[in-house]
């Protein structure tokens, strides 16, 4: 997952994203985060989605059926 679809799964634009980074460098170098990295390993995704609060689970659309 990259830093792009995390921000835009909790509303916000990477820019705010990256803000909201800055506090943890260390700890999130210490999981193998790299500024500029293009794909973010799974481990600090989820640790990014618990102190967030990010949600990314699948957005699926359910079709009526033409018959209701």
């Amino acid at each position: 997952m990259t830093k792009t679809q995390l921000a835009c799964y909790a509303g916000v634009c990477v820019d705010t994203f990256t803000n909201w980074l800055k506090p943890f460098k260390e700890e999130l170098e210490a999981m193998g985060y790299r500024k500029g990295q293009r794909i973010i390993p799974p481990n600090v995704v989820a640790w990014m989605c618990h102190q967030f609060d990010i949600d990314v689970t699948p957005r699926v659309k359910l079709r009526k059926n033409k018959e209701d």
